[in-house]
């Protein structure tokens, strides 16, 4: 599957997921069991070589959903379909909750 558009050349969606992927989970961080009770989510934790804790949201519908969080959240680094392309949004959280947009990726700091 192309991470280009091929009218434009400019990068598509999946482009800017793996950019988001790649950012965030360098080689060395651990998986940690992730507990998901909505089957519209998939999540999954690491735990960075600094002790960093981030954990990866996919929203696997065409709809928002909220995902309430193990604890307060700092930052969230998002795909979605308000991104449009561009570069992965990125926002400050000081919540429990993260509204996750419809198909969209994330990536929440702890």
């Amino acid at each position: 599957v192309s991470m280009l558009d091929w009218n434009s050349g400019a990068p598509n969606a999946r482009f800017r997921v793996l950019e988001l992927l790649k950012k965030n989970f360098s080689p060395g961080v651990k998986l940690v069991r992730t507990q998901v009770q909505d089957a519209e989510i998939y999540g999954l934790g690491f735990i960075g070589q600094d002790g960093s804790r981030k954990l990866l949201l996919v929203n696997k519908r065409d709809k928002d959903v909220d995902v309430r969080l193990p604890q307060q959240a700092r930052q969230v680094q998002f795909v979605d379909q308000t991104t449009k392309g561009n570069p992965p949004g990125e926002q400050a959280l000081h919540s429990d909750s993260y509204n996750l947009g419809g198909f969209g990726v994330a990536v929440i700091s702890f």
